[in-house]
C-alpha cells in the first residue's frame, strides 16, 4: 500500500493520505480499488488540485512530465513493435509471424491511449473528464484485445481482434487529437499531423498494401512522439521569467 500512495502527488498525500490509510485498513481494498485508486493517481498528477501538488518553479510541472512520458514511450513502443512485426519471419502460410510484436504495439496503444484521453480535458468539467475516460477506457480495450488470441492460444481467431483494435485505435487518436484542438491544448498543426498519422497506420495495415509500404505506419507513433516533445517545449516556456 505505501507503493501505491507514493504514486499521489506528495502534498496529495500530507494532505489526504492518513484518511485514505484509514479507510484502508477499516475497509480492505479490492481490485475494482486499487485500479481506482491508480487511476486517482494519475489524474492527481494530471490535474493538481491540492495547494502545493505541482513541482516548485523551477521544475517542470509534473503533470505535463508525465503526459510527455507517456506519449512519447507509446509512440516509441508502437514504432517498435511495428518495426519488429514487419521484420518477424513468414509463416508457413506467407504471413509475418507477429506474436512477438504484439506486446510492444498493445502496450503503446495503451500509454498513447490515456494520454490523448487526458489531452484537452478539462479540470472541474465533469462531462469533459468523462469523455476523456471514454477514450482513455476504449483505447486500453483495444491494447487488451490486440496480444488476446495470442494470449489464449486461439491465433484462428487473431485477425478479428488485430483488425478491430490496429484499425479502431487510429480512430480515437484522432478523436482526441481533434478535442485537444478544439479545447486550444495542442496547435492545429499537430493535430493534423495526428491525423494524418493515424491514416498512416490504416495504410500500413491494409491487407492491399505490399510489405514495402507497410513502413508508413512507423509515422503514427512519430506523432505520438511529437506530441510528447511539444508537451515538453510548452512547459519550459510557462516557467520562462517574464521580462519587459
Amino acid at each position: 500500500m505505501n507503493t501505491l500512495m507514493r504514486l499521489y502527488p506528495r502534498a496529495w498525500r500530507e494532505r489526504y493520505g492518513d484518511e485514505l490509510v484509514a479507510l484502508l485498513e477499516e475497509h480492505p481494498a479490492t481490485l475494482a480499488d486499487l485500479v481506482d485508486l491508480m487511476r486517482g493517481a494519475f489524474d492527481a498528477r494530471l490535474h493538481p488540485q491540492v495547494p502545493g501538488a505541482s513541482a516548485p518553479d523551477k521544475e517542470m510541472p509534473m503533470s505535463q512530465r508525465l503526459f510527455a512520458l507517456m506519449a512519447a514511450a507509446g509512440g516509441v513502443l508502437w514504432m517498435a513493435g511495428i518495426a519488429a512485426w514487419l521484420t518477424a519471419p513468414l509463416t508457413a502460410v506467407g504471413d509475418r509471424d507477429s506474436a512477438s510484436a504484439m506486446p510492444m504495439t498493445a502496450l503503446g496503444i495503451a500509454l498513447m491511449g490515456i494520454a490523448i484521453g487526458e489531452l484537452g480535458t478539462r479540470p472541474g468539467n465533469a462531462s469533459s473528464r468523462t469523455m476523456g475516460h471514454v477514450i482513455a477506457g476504449t483505447s486500453v480495450l483495444f491494447a487488451v484485445l490486440l496480444p488476446l488470441p495470442y494470449v489464449l492460444n486461439q491465433t484462428d481467431a487473431a485477425w478479428g481482434f488485430i483488425v478491430l483494435s490496429l484499425f479502431g485505435f487510429p480512430v480515437v487518436a484522432m478523436l482526441g487529437a481533434g478535442r485537444g484542438r478544439m479545447n486550444g491544448v495542442i496547435p492545429t498543426w499537430l493535430a493534423v499531423v495526428i491525423g494524418v498519422g493515424a491514416v498512416t497506420a490504416w495504410v500500413g495495415f491494409g491487407g492491399s498494401t505490399p510489405d514495402s509500404a507497410k513502413w508508413v505506419a512507423l509515422l503514427f507513433g512519430l506523432a505520438f512522439i511529437l506530441l510528447g516533445g511539444q508537451a515538453l517545449t510548452t512547459a519550459r516556456r510557462s516557467l520562462e521569467p517574464v521580462t519587459s
